[in-house]
């Protein structure tokens, strides 16, 4: 994929067909039922809805590499801070309304893994709720700014991150 003018320029549009197929299993509940919604220019997989739990996704899955394109480093601003003022205010407070809901269960102290943390914005809400938390991510420059109260997995698959198994409480 070609990198856009703008980092939210690129075209999603409806797919003209929505019959549905038989695809890779959904990685949330194991259907292989999938309804096509959208496409993605420049991408040869489309956008797919599980038949079963609505999970979105493409297929079929995009490489790497691809998934990487979609995220420049430009994309997650600078040490952390991707919008201005106000805007980026609003996402902190969205970010904390979700771990408050995520969250809601869990004993103090649990342990959180946010699976393609990004700059960290959700690691932030989990640890300010005194949780122990924890994220994968392929781009380093995408953490920069990351909370310093995360422990940071970097890794193409979270196979690879040789993360101890059920050693989280929630991801």
């Amino acid at each position: 994929m070609s990198k856009p003018a703008s980092l939210y320029s690129v075209r999603v549009t409806p797919v003209e067909s929505t019959a549905s197929f038989t695809a890779a299993a959904c990685p949330v509940c194991g259907q292989t039922e999938v309804t096509p919604t959208y496409s993605v220019k420049g991408v040869d997989s489309v956008i797919v809805v599980c038949g079963k739990c609505g999970l979105g996704r493409f297929e079929p899955l995009p490489s790497v590499e691809q998934v990487r394109g979609f995220y420049p480093d430009e994309y997650y601003g600078s040490t952390g801070r991707k919008f201005e003022g106000l805007i980026e205010s609003l996402v902190r407070v969205v970010a904390a309304r979700q771990a408050r809901f995520l969250s809601r269960g869990l004993p103090d102290g649990a342990r959180v893994l946010d699976v393609g943390c990004g700059r960290g914005v959700m690691l932030r809400a989990f640890a300010d709720r005194g949780f122990e938390v924890h994220g994968t991510e392929v781009s380093e420059a995408a953490a920069q700014g990351a909370d310093p109260r995360a422990t940071l997995h970097f890794t193409s698959r979270l196979g690879d991150a040789n993360l101890p198994s059920e050693s989280f409480d929630q991801i």
